[in-house]
């Protein structure tokens, strides 16, 4: 089975947001990849309609929150009915997950999102398949693009708070880098939404870990207010990071 975007197309979703719509801003996660599969499950083929060679698809209409997890099916169908197949999909549907969507201002926010899982018999096997419709445009980001990702990376794990360690606690801090367009050196370190118990101890440590960032910010207009979107996510076992 495969996660990706196959030749076949879903119905097309609502026009998301695009890096078109962001001039100036930069985002940590290709804006091609907001709400697409990262994890998908593969549902059983129902026994009866293998045995009865039934074929079919399953039509998706989920909402789905910057977690990633499907928090609402607004509809689904398929072709030729089949209560069957929608069930196997419903069944598995918990256990998705999907990239994360964020706003030209660095705020996570929601997705609705169409999908198409496709059941299949060929050379006496089922395949089961998922597609997606491409969801934006290829225009790549124009905003500051960052230069010293090792050397931050290593100041964000040191950036860590010890009271945060001590407690176990740990956290998701979304933020958006100011950008300074003529030196691309960090302006503010603004912290738009904090997922953890200890928010004000984690915005804290994230500003402290960013401050010495640095990007290139050739080809921006001087009187450009350029942002860096970006995610840190604070991990007691791993790798800390954005």
């Amino acid at each position: 089975m495969s996660a990706n975007a196959s030749e076949k197309s879903a119905s097309p979703a609502a026009r998301p947001i695009s890096t078109d719509d962001c001039p100036g801003v930069a985002f940590a996660l290709d804006a091609k990849r907001w709400a697409e599969p990262k994890l998908i499950v593969e549902p059983e083929y129902p026994a009866a309609e293998l045995a009865a060679r039934i074929t079919g698809t399953v039509d998706i209409d989920a909402h789905v929150p910057f977690s990633g997890k499907v928090s609402k099916i607004n509809n689904i169908t398929s072709d030729p009915r089949s209560p069957a197949l929608e069930k196997a999909v419903m069944d598995v549907l918990k256990y998705w997950t999907f990239h994360g969507e964020t706003a030209c201002d660095c705020m996570p926010v929601a997705a609705d999102l169409k999908l198409r899982v496709w059941f299949e018999i060929r050379d006496e096997k089922p395949i089961i398949s998922v597609s997606s419709p491409p969801r934006h445009s290829e225009s790549a980001s124009t905003g500051p693009e960052l230069k010293n990702r090792d050397a931050l990376i290593k100041a964000l794990a040191r950036s860590y708070p010890r009271e945060a360690r001590r407690a176990g606690a740990e956290g998701d801090v979304h933020v958006a880098i100011h950008v300074d367009p003529a030196t691309g050196r960090v302006r503010e370190v603004e912290v738009k939404l904090v997922r953890s118990s200890m928010k004000k101890i984690f915005s804290e440590a994230v500003r402290e870990g960013l401050a010495t960032a640095e990007f290139s910010v050739d080809g921006l207009a001087k009187d450009a207010k350029p942002l860096a979107c970006l995610t840190v996510n604070y991990r007691l076992s791993g790798r800390t990071g954005g």
